[in-house]
This record gives C-alpha cells, sequence and structure tokens, in this order.
C-alpha cells in the first residue's frame, strides 16, 4: 500500500511539473514563415518584420518565361507549431499578390503574410549570382526540413554564403558532414577568417578514419560549395553514389562573355582513395595520383523538361597546380575564364577533356529531382540525366534558364579519391589539399571576356 502511495505522489509531482513548465515557458507566439521556394525561382527574400502585428512578406523572383499563373511551391515551412490559414505549398496562381495569415501555437498571435512574385526587371540580363562574394555568410538549414545544420557533437553550426533572409542559392554537403552516421563532424566548406567577419570560402579536403567511412569507402573528404541543393541519403552515401545526393543549378537568364574570381589553391601532399591507399603511379585502375581543385560554370537551358538538358555554354578550370598563397592575406590570384559557348572544338577539348558530356572518367555527371507529393524526389537513381550541346546553329536562339557553379577542393571527391597531408590537426596548418574562393563576377563587356 505504501509502495502505491508513492507511486501516486510521484506521478502528482510530475503531472504538476508538466503544469508548471508549461505555464511558466507559455505556448510559442511565433507566427513566422522560415522558408518559401518556388520551383525554378531567381530568389526570394522573406522579412518577417519586427512587430508580429505587422505584414510579413515573401517577395519572389521568377524568370520571364515562367509563366505567373503557373507556378509550383517547392519548399514552405512555418514557425514551429504554428498553421497558416491556407496551404501555401498547393497554390499555384500568383499572378496576384497571395495573402493569409500564420496562428501562433498559442492561437492569440496571428500575423498576415503577403507573398508578392514577379518577373525581373530588364537589368536583370547582367545577372550575378547573390552572395558571390562570399562576405556574407548564414547558418545552413537542411533542403528536407528546413531545420538549422549543426554538429550535436559539438555544437557548431554549418555555414552557407547567405543573408538569412534571400533564398540563397548556394549549397554545400554540410548535412552529411554533422549527422551521426557519418562520423565526420567537421564541415570541410566554411567561411573564412571566421563566420563573424568572413571574407572568403574555404574548401579544404580531409581525413576521416572511422567505422562509418570505413564501411562507405569514403575516408578521404573534399569540401564543396555550389549552386543547387543537397538532400542527404545515408543509403545512397554508404553505396559511395554522392552524385544521387546533388540537385545541380540555380535559375539563371544571362549570357555572360566570361566570369572572374579570386583564388587560392595549395593541393594535398598524398593522393588517397576512401579506403586511404595511396594512388600511385601506374595505377591499374588509370586514376590520378595528383590532386586537382574543379571550378566549373556550366549554362544550360531545360526547358525540354526534368532529365534532358542543354548545355548551352561552359567555363573550366581544373589544375593541379599551386596558385597563390594560402598564408598571406594578399596571397589571392586573380582568374579569368572565358565561356565557350556550343560544344568545345577538338583542340578545346584535346586540352580539357572534362569538358566533354559522358565517356570517359573525368567528365561530371548530373542527377535530376522532381517534386512529388510536394517532396524533391531524384528522378533515377541509375542513371544520370540527359544532357547534350546546343547545336551550333541554335546557340543563340536558345534561352539560358539555369546556371551550375561548382566550386572543390579535389576534382575527384565524390570518387573519395583525394590528396590529404601527413597532418590532419587542424589548428596546425592545411589537413589536405585547399581552395579559398572570393569575388566572383560575371563579365557582359566585349573588353571582359569571350567574344
Amino acid at each position: 500500500m505504501q509502495k502505491i502511495l508513492k507511486g501516486i505522489l510521484l506521478i502528482t509531482i510530475l503531472l504538476l511539473q508538466g503544469c508548471i513548465a508549461k505555464d511558466y515557458f507559455g505556448e510559442s507566439t511565433e507566427a513566422n514563415i522560415l522558408t518559401f521556394e518556388i520551383e525554378g525561382q531567381s530568389s526570394s527574400k522573406i522579412t518577417p518584420q519586427v512587430d508580429w502585428r505587422d505584414t510579413g512578406y515573401v517577395d519572389v523572383v521568377v524568370p520571364s518565361t515562367m509563366d505567373m499563373a503557373n507556378l509550383k511551391v517547392r519548399l514552405v515551412s512555418y514557425s514551429n507549431l504554428a498553421r497558416p490559414t491556407i496551404d501555401a505549398s498547393s497554390v499555384t496562381n500568383f499572378s496576384e499578390p497571395v495573402v493569409f495569415k500564420v496562428i501562433a501555437e498559442n492561437s492569440a498571435f496571428q500575423k498576415v503574410w503577403k507573398i508578392v512574385v514577379k518577373h525581373p526587371d530588364q537589368e536583370n540580363a547582367q545577372q550575378q549570382i547573390d552572395f558571390s562574394d562570399m562576405s556574407t555568410w548564414t547558418v545552413a538549414t537542411s533542403d528536407k526540413d528546413g531545420s538549422q545544420i549543426k554538429i550535436d557533437k559539438t555544437g557548431e553550426f554549418g555555414y552557407v554564403p547567405g543573408d538569412g533572409a534571400t533564398q540563397t542559392p548556394w549549397k554545400t554537403t554540410a548535412e552529411a558532414n554533422a549527422v551521426s552516421v557519418s562520423q565526420i563532424y567537421y564541415f570541410t566548406t566554411r567561411p573564412m577568417p571566421n563566420n563573424v567577419t568572413p571574407s572568403y570560402a574555404r574548401m579544404e579536403t580531409i581525413e576521416v578514419d572511422n567505422k562509418a567511412t570505413e564501411r562507405a569507402g569514403s575516408k578521404v573528404v573534399a569540401g564543396a560549395l555550389f549552386t543547387g541543393r543537397f538532400y542527404f541519403n545515408a543509403a545512397l552515401g554508404f553505396a559511395g553514389k554522392t552524385r544521387q545526393m546533388l540537385d545541380f543549378g540555380t535559375s539563371f537568364n544571362s549570357r555572360p562573355k566570361s566570369v572572374t574570381f579570386k583564388m587560392r589553391y595549395t593541393p594535398g601532399e598524398t593522393m588517397k582513395d576512401g579506403l586511404l591507399n595511396i594512388i600511385r603511379e601506374g595505377d591499374a585502375q588509370g586514376r590520378p595520383t595528383k590532386d586537382s581543385c574543379d571550378i566549373y560554370f556550366i549554362l544550360q537551358n531545360r526547358d525540354q523538361g526534368i532529365g534532358n538538358y542543354i548545355r548551352i555554354a561552359s567555363a573550366w578550370l581544373r589544375t593541379s597546380e599551386k596558385i597563390g598563397d594560402v598564408t598571406s592575406d594578399d596571397g589571392f590570384v586573380e582568374q579569368t575564364l572565358e565561356f565557350i559557348y556550343g560544344k568545345p572544338n577538338a583542340a578545346q577539348l584535346a586540352d580539357k577533356p572534362y569538358m566533354n558530356i559522358g565517356g570517359s572518367r573525368g567528365e561530371v555527371a548530373f542527377y535530376a529531382y522532381a517534386s512529388v507529393d510536394g517532396k524533391p524526389t531524384l528522378v533515377s537513381a541509375t542513371e544520370p540525366i540527359k544532357e547534350t550541346f546546343v547545336d551550333s546553329d541554335k546557340i543563340d536562339e536558345t534561352p539560358v534558364t539555369h546556371i551550375i557553379v561548382m566550386f572543390s577542393s579535389s576534382a575527384y571527391g565524390d570518387n573519395f579519391w583525394a590528396a590529404v597531408n601527413a597532418n590532419q590537426d587542424p589548428n596546425q596548418g592545411l589537413r589536405g589539399s585547399t581552395l579559398d574562393i572570393k569575388d566572383v563576377k560575371f563579365n557582359y563587356d566585349a573588353e571582359s571576356g569571350a567574344e
């Protein structure tokens, strides 16, 4: 009997504590839209306002070729436990502003939100990519649920170029680095010299030797910064199929002649594979024995539908040579790459075979995602998308709809072949191949570029 009374008393205390906790902290008063993205958009910016009684705004820009009355919402999320008065993810007609309320958990606080979608002004004929100077960064979020990416073991947040309000076109593989299933626990792409006063992006290659990376054959991990989305899938990761988790590209409608950026690159000392075997001269598989950074800009037309893309132009730098000095503040070297419109000629492909489409090792493969029941879904996990060069007589008349940008410290990082250094202490120097990037700018005048 005494044990029963003690049990009842304990339950009562716990219930009272629960009531006190709820009354003390209260229900949430947040009624914000946290993420909002329309498929194919050029940009979106969320302005919640300071006071909950003021209207919040979502301003979205979509390419002029898109029908405002037939758009598709790709991603939308709200404050925790808040509920909208309409299902914004099901709205397709944005010819006029869409207005609705978001009701906070406590039901008393309700905020009016207005979603305004516009076509770009004519000045966007000379587009730049937002945050491409690499001086503004924000906490990275998951493309699956919008949650902030953090290494629970260390409490460190991942970052991407962005301001936290405008939808950033930039992504990294931070989510894979943070989760316990990979046990990497280190962000290989980060703002430098720090996330408080950043001025450039750093991509680095590191060695991660544990049971998880051994099972995946991924003990060498490269850094990458790219335009697009990243959908981490542990099953694909363990199969060594990194590319299938990358949804490359962002909306872009211009035709630059060249691109200029500042960089520093130091390749790692020893080329290894995903199991830390040294790749030596005369490798039986023909794998590279020196590491290279990979920097490319690809203009595409995707009007033919998902999985059938036309490559209009490309600008590419893949090198194993050291460039600049990563130990010096003024060690950056400015580079200008010309865009090659149409298929590169025989001499250009002989010099840079990776600029071709399909066939030999080193050429990139892209996979496509589609929206299924409001969720991004890989179209095919076995076959990359069909990509073809634009016909030579249709270069001028084929519009650009997307751009793919990639900066990677190791060109073969998705195969887990990369170069690392003997010293793996991040406080004692470089851990492996290291690429620093800033001040990315597209050039449109004849003096700056290709034509």
